[in-house]
């Protein structure tokens, strides 16, 4: 039974906190901050998506330029080679 009444206080203790003198939940408060925090979420993963496309495109650059160097490498090995015989 001890449990309980610590329970029940600590729950009326957090309430008084949190409501204040009007003791009773401001419903309509928190539906404007859902929908306010729905549309931050939404532009957040927009601009998730964005980066996340930006990146692929610097790992395809990264990729072409990394290709580039690697023949750049063969073709002066090769012509080390020719100009040794």
């Amino acid at each position: 039974h001890t449990a309980e009444i610590i329970l029940f206080e600590s729950a009326n203790k957090y309430l008084k906190e949190h409501l204040g003198e009007s003791k009773t939940l401001n419903i309509s408060k928190w539906k404007s901050e859902l929908t306010t925090l729905k549309k931050d979420k939404k532009s957040l993963y927009s601009q998730i998506l964005e980066i996340r496309e930006e990146v692929e495109q610097a790992e395809k650059v990264k990729t072409c330029i990394e290709q580039l160097q690697e023949q750049e490498k063969q073709l002066s090995q090769v012509k080390r080679n020719e100009l040794d015989l």
